[in-house]
Parts: structure tokens; sequence; C-alpha cells
């Protein structure tokens, strides 16, 4: 899906609104993450990642309060994979700092017991956004997160994107729209992307419910693709929301009997 090109006018338009590829500006995003994990290490990878990685994380992929929360969706249904990781974040440059760092000094990347888990991920997709747009607010217990190419006069920042994001938020079930450009410039993106390939745009659509989402996707599906945002059809996955965890909560977490306080 990353694949095609920019015309230089949607790179420069780019440059405008996120303040340059040379990361000289600070810019809210997220990132999101989606990977596998084989079936009979579900559970262990369920507790390291909730009880060590996610406070982990949030307290030091991008410094303390850097990262407004985590969270981990899961029991996936559709075309990605079955879990979902939604960090966003104040300043993206922070991500891309990160990036320069050896593993050893990355969240989790001295663990031995999440290293032991991430070995075993598969399927793992990895997209450092940008923030174009969102709306609404709130904690949805379930979510469909999308990924597309975007379009050139989405990038640039179209009225359509604001039309289509009040008609979601119009929707009976969702709480919340998150809409971000993937930025080539913080690794790692996986797949990898380049400033010359097609933008590539993930969307999440938070609700209070995974059955109406459900059941709404088709509608959605079309309506993304009808309007211009997304050049073809978005691939999709319907989530159910696992662990929340916010930055002003990292204080009262409790480490796992027997592991160490990494925040």
């Amino acid at each position: 899906m990353q694949t095609g090109g920019h015309t230089g006018h949607a790179v420069l338009q780019h440059r405008r609104r996120f303040g340059g590829f040379g990361m000289t500006m600070q810019a809210r995003g997220f990132v999101a993450l989606w990977h596998n994990v084989p079936p009979g290490i579900d559970e262990e990878y369920n507790l390291v990642h909730t009880r060590e990685h996610v406070p982990d994380y949030v307290a030091n992929a991008a410094g303390r309060g850097g990262i407004d929360f985590g969270r981990r969706y899961g029991e996936g249904k559709g075309q990605l994979p079955a879990y979902f990781m939604f960090y966003p974040a104040r300043d993206m440059t922070a991500f891309a700092r990160l990036a320069q760092k050896p593993w050893p000094e990355h969240p989790g990347g001295s663990s031995v017991w999440f290293n032991a888990i991430i070995d075993q991920y598969r399927d793992s997709w990895r997209n450092n956004c940008r923030l174009l747009a969102q709306r609404g607010g709130g904690t949805g217990g379930a979510a469909c997160s999308l990924i597309m190419p975007l379009s050139e006069e989405v990038v640039a920042g179209a009225p359509i994107v604001d039309d289509v994001l009040a008609w979601l938020i119009g929707l009976p079930p969702v709480v919340a729209v998150h809409l971000g450009v993937t930025d080539p410039d913080i690794a790692p993106n996986r797949p990898p992307l380049t400033r010359h390939d097609t933008a590539v745009g993930v969307m999440v659509i938070e609700g209070f419910s995974r059955l109406l989402l459900a059941q709404l996707l088709p509608e959605i599906l079309s309506r993304l693709e009808q309007s211009g945002i997304a050049t073809e059809k978005p691939r999709y996955g319907l989530y159910q929301l696992a662990y929340e965890l916010r930055a002003e909560e990292l204080d009262q977490v409790e480490p796992f009997p027997g592991s160490p306080r990494r925040w």
C-alpha cells in the first residue's frame, strides 16, 4: 500500500503544514502499531505488555509527559493484525530522536521479559503519524483503525477532511475520530516509507460498540473513498479496548511482582 509518488506540490504543502521534513517544529501526532503473536503466548504477551511495556513506553519513549496515553486493543477482526496500539503524542520529533538510539536505550530494550515476547511478533505494521485532524473526545471501548493512501488535497488540508470527520462523529456509536499522515522522516515505519511515496494515512474511529461500528463499516469505507480522502479502499481492523494508561496515572502503576519499575 505504501507505493506511488507525491507531487512536488503535495510535498511542499506537507512541509508548510507540519513544519518541514527537517523536524524543526513540534507537532502533535500519534504512533499506530499492529501485530500478531503466536496463539500460545497471547496470555504472557498481554501480561508483559500491560504490566511492563505500556507504562515503560508512555513514560520514556518521548520523555515523561510527551505521550498523552497508551492503549492496546485486541480481539481484532478484519484485514489488519489482531493487536492494535495507539500512542498520541505532543511532539512527534521525540520519536525521531528515539530512533537514533541503540535498542538497549529504547523502552523495553533492556528487558529480558519483553524482548522474549517482541522477538515473536508477526505481521508488524508501524506508522508514525503527524496529526491532520480530530473530532470528539473520551475513550471508546471499541475502535476501528484504518490504513489508506491519502490524496494530495487531504495532505494539504482540504476542507473535505472536516466535512467527513463531522459526518463520522455524527454516527450514533462514534465518540472520537483521529486522522494522521505517516511522516517518512520519523523512523521506523513498517513497511518503510520515503518522501517520494504516496502519502499514507491512518484513521482511528472510537466508539462504544464494536458491533455497531462493524455494521457501519461498509458505509464508512465507501464514504472515505468517494469523498476523495482515500485514493483506494482502506484496510481496516475492528478492535476491543484491552488497556489504557494515561501519563498522569504513571505514579500509581505498580510493577508486576518480580519485575523492575521502569517508569
